[in-house]
Parts: C-alpha cells; structure tokens; sequence
C-alpha cells in the first residue's frame, strides 16, 4: 500500500494556523512530520484531533510535531551534539503481497532538525546520522528532515551509501526548498532505503512558511528497490 509522506519546517510563521492546516489537509498525507512547531505545542489537543479525525497526533520536545495515520509502536529522543536533534519513531504500515492478503510490516522513520549555525559544520551530525541508519540493518528506513545542508553536499556521502534522495529519485521541477518567496538551498529533504520504492516525490509551493513543503509517495518493500546504493 502506497504511503504518503508529508514534511514541513513551519518555524517562520507568515500566515495563521489555518493556513497551514489547509495546506496539510490538501497533501493529504499518512505521515505528517513538522520542525519548529513550538508555537503550535502550546494548541490544546482537542483542536488537532478534531482536525485532523483519524490521525494519532503526537508532540514533542524541541518542536518536534507528528500527524500519523499508521500505528506508532514507539519513540525515542536523541541529538547530533550541538548541532541539532532527532526523534526516532517505529511505525507499521500494510504490505501488499500479490495474491495474499496484506501483511503488517514496521518501520522506522527519523524526523531530523539540524541546526544552522554558520561556525559550525555539519559533517558530524550527518555522520552520526548514517550511522543511527546502518545500525538499523535490514529494516526499512525513512528519514524526514530540515537539514540545513544543501543536498550535493560531500557531507552527505556516509547518508548517500545507505539511502537516497526521494526528490533526486522521482521529483520533479525545482528543488530548492529555502527561503521563500525565492528558494535557493535544498534543506529540507526526505531520504529513503533500499527497501522503499519511490514513485513520486514534490517541493510544493507555499506562502505559510519560509520553507517549502516535501512530499514523497513511497511503496514499502519486503525486497529491496532498484537504484539501491552501492556498498
């Protein structure tokens, strides 16, 4: 079963609340992943859920908000030093299988937000990052995130011998996703491994945020996908 993917840093607020709600009701996504929402951690629960019906909605320290059609089985904290933080969250999604019913499988998915100070280099944090992924072995991994990183970085290289780049796999138009109204950086991104198929990947436009949504709709695997990077 196809699984949309929704992220968003929503740090820089232009516009209302509403804004943003309509635009996440639009995507349509089974996993909704925000960054900086702290100005919306303080909104009673009542209001997203009555928002958003049939999602398990679920906060977080560090203005870490998450939207989620699919069981959560569990989450955990942790942090790249001083150069930013992530949440690690396992999920279950139904797999078609061809002339069987459906099986549940779980993955992972890492909401990441690494900082942008421009004293300090992201090559730690990312390296720390491939090596919470490679720790993860066969499962299926999902990576969403504002990396303040522009995507060719070389700081990328440990993340890129593990997963890939869902707009770099299926996207298409421009990819520059900061700051609007006129994006130049790639930073906000969602990765992927082997064992996840992109079909369709998009940096929508938008006037809520200084940032633009992602988008990926991705089949989980049993298998793993072409385009697996090499070893």
């Amino acid at each position: 079963m196809p699984i949309r993917v929704l992220f968003w840093n929503v740090g820089d607020q232009l516009w209302s609340i509403g804004n943003m709600v309509q635009e996440i009701k639009r995507v349509d996504a089974d996993l909704v992943a925000l960054v900086e929402a702290e100005s919306y951690l303080s909104t009673e629960q009542e209001f997203w859920k009555n928002t958003f019906p049939g999602y398990r909605f679920q906060t977080g320290k560090n203005g870490f908000m998450l939207l989620s059609r699919l069981p959560t089985t569990a989450s955990e904290y942790g942090n790249f030093g001083r150069m930013g933080r992530y949440l690690k969250i396992n999920l279950k999604a139904d797999v078609s299988q061809s002339g069987a019913s459906s099986i549940s499988e779980a993955f992972v998915v890492y909401l990441v937000d690494i900082n942008s100070d421009i004293l300090r280099s992201r090559k730690e944090a990312l390296q720390k990052l491939a090596e919470e992924v490679a720790q993860e072995k066969e499962n299926p991994v999902l990576i969403v995130g504002d990396f303040n990183t522009p995507g060719d970085s070389v700081h990328f290289n440990p993340l890129r011998k593990l997963c890939r780049n869902s707009f770099e796999q299926a996207g298409e138009g421009y990819n520059a996703t900061w700051p609007l109204p006129l994006p130049v950086l790639d930073l906000d991104a969602i990765w992927v491994n082997s064992l996840f198929q992109v079909r369709s990947s998009e940096n929508r436009w938008t006037w809520y945020s200084d940032h633009r949504p992602v988008v990926a709709d991705l089949l989980l695997q049993t298998t793993p996908a072409s385009g697996k990077p090499a070893d």
